[in-house]
């Protein structure tokens, strides 16, 4: 077995939009380096890259777009691209309020070519293995319910309403640990399920927690390993204990210290990861078809009365102005396709697999398919190659809450989580065969 690897800035020049809040912000400033990195796998004969980025979300035609400009390198249904999901990253997603950037998109694109190359001129000899275990006490249910049925995120602590969460975090931790011929640190994969939303609210571009788990990471692995975050299903899970009311688990010292504890149990647990020096490598995939929800009648009436006289690529200055001109662009597009075509992709590595799933899961749907999984290890990607929104479960949405309000990045049908459970199960039974 081979295996390469590189690791490429993409931190943008100031001024330019940060997507990941509800309106238009500018970034002043940079907290840390937003970066590309890479792990390239060979063996049997096939060439599979595992592609971790600091952005918010993957367009969808940014990822077929690279497919086929990797594609002399590597067969396009061997790459997986995910996105951390930092919410101070870099204008290269739509979302809400903000919208990407063309030129920052194509030098991101770039970036990303660039850095497969290097990672692919850079195959050596090399051992790899696989470790699962929990980490409780990191992540919860950032979705609470409320006396009178409803449902809200991120709910005040002390708000006397309270019921109790609705969800369960999933605590699995899985890595994947690449080491040179000579036992030299060349990669380490962390799988772990958690919003990074620590620092979401500034103007700083910033990798928020992932970027404190590779740095803590690397500084173990003695600082030339490349570390890749790769986030697990957390569309209903923040880093927030909202039972407990005496700490808040926000800013610049909470994101330092989740981050360190995340990084520190990841090279706990590589330890016990059992290397082999040749494993199978295998691609498979499934696709389902999940319908746009039609904006209710009376909803769009609303919406074309704001919309009079403006224009929608004018960006909106309150949250309700975002709100009503995501629902008249919601049910534009609905009109165009009024259903999406959703790919559910694995790769397996030997003993474990590695499942990307394009949109924010939520952690339940996530756990439904590691349950039936043939593999020691699976981990969960989510907002992996390309991004279709906010997949609830089907009893979600009779809550309400933000991650099933109808805009572009929650549209899809109620049904379509199972679906996706159903795909998830297909892939991983593929690849065990």
């Amino acid at each position: 077995m081979r295996a390469g690897v590189s690791e490429v800035e993409i931190t943008p020049a100031l001024g330019g939009e940060i997507p990941g809040q509800w309106l238009r912000r500018s970034a002043v400033g940079v907290h840390d380096q937003l970066t590309v990195n890479v792990l390239v796998l060979e063996s049997g004969g096939r060439r599979a890259a595992i592609v971790s980025c600091d952005v918010l979300s993957l367009k969808n035609r940014l990822v077929a777009s690279l497919r086929q400009r990797l594609s002399s390198l590597l067969d396009p249904r061997y790459l997986l691209l995910a996105a951390t999901h930092t919410h101070t990253g870099p204008p290269v997603c739509d979302a809400l309020g903000s919208r990407s950037d063309a030129s920052c998109l194509q030098a991101f694109e770039a970036a990303i070519e660039r850095a497969v190359g290097t990672a692919v001129a850079g195959l050596e000899a090399a051992r790899l293995g696989w470790a699962t275990s929990q980490a409780p006490g990191l992540a919860f249910p950032r979705r609470w319910r409320l006396a009178d049925g409803s449902v809200q995120m991120h709910p005040r602590k002390d708000d006397p309403h309270l019921v109790a969460p609705e969800g369960v975090a999933d605590d699995t931790l899985t890595v994947l640990q690449v080491t040179g011929a000579s036992g030299r640190p060349l990669a380490l994969c962390v799988n772990f399920a958690c919003h990074p939303i620590f620092f979401g609210g500034e103007q700083s571009y910033c990798a928020d927690y992932p970027g404190v788990v590779r740095g803590e990471a690397k500084a173990a692995l003695g600082g030339k390993a490349v570390v890749l975050f790769l986030n697990g299903p957390c569309g209903d899970v923040g880093p927030d204990n909202v039972a407990d009311q005496g700490e808040s688990r926000y800013g610049e010292a909470a994101m330092e210290r989740m981050g360190g504890q995340l990084a520190a149990r990841a090279i706990e647990l590589s330890a016990r990861a059992e290397a082999a020096d040749e494993v199978t490598i295998q691609a498979a995939t499934s696709s389902i078809r999940a319908k746009v929800r039609a904006v209710p009648r009376d909803d769009l009436h609303t919406a074309a009365l704001w919309a009079r006289g403006r224009c929608l690529d004018q960006a909106p200055a309150t949250a309700r102005e975002v709100a009503l001109r995501e629902l008249l662009l919601v049910e534009a597009e609905r009109e165009r396709e009024p259903s999406l075509k959703l790919e559910v992709a694995g790769l397996r590595i030997g003993d474990g697999a590695l499942l990307a799933l394009p949109g924010e899961i939520f952690a339940a749907i996530g756990r439904e398919i590691r349950t039936a999984s043939p593999f020691a290890h699976t981990a969960l990607v989510e907002l992996a190659n390309g991004c279709y929104g906010y997949v609830p479960t089907a009893p979600a949405f009779a809550g309400g809450g933000y991650e099933t309000w109808l805009c572009r990045s929650s549209r899809l049908s109620p049904e379509t989580g199972a679906k996706l459970v159903r795909a998830g199960q297909r892939v991983l039974a593929r690849l065990s065969s």
